[in-house]
């Protein structure tokens, strides 16, 4: 279980053309795993040098800046 701690930001995807909001989430218990199939292959724990091998395009701009400022703190 997860909770949202704030929207990070939205756009159509260029891939697939479907709506994506992105929000970062803090862990409160269990154990992460994958809840439709359709839309998510798997679930992996990864430092931040081994992100590029599961997303060869880069991050959402926010993503990426959100994720540079909590990872350097």
């Amino acid at each position: 279980m997860c909770a949202a701690s704030h929207v990070l930001g939205d756009r159509v995807h260029p891939a697939t053309g479907r709506r994506m909001i992105y929000v970062a989430c803090d862990p409160i218990s269990g154990t992460a795993r994958v809840a439709d199939e359709d839309e998510i292959a798997e679930v992996a724990w990864c430092d931040i040098g081994e992100v590029r091998g599961y997303v060869p395009s880069g991050f959402f701009a926010p993503v990426q800046a959100y994720l540079d400022a909590v990872l350097r703190s």
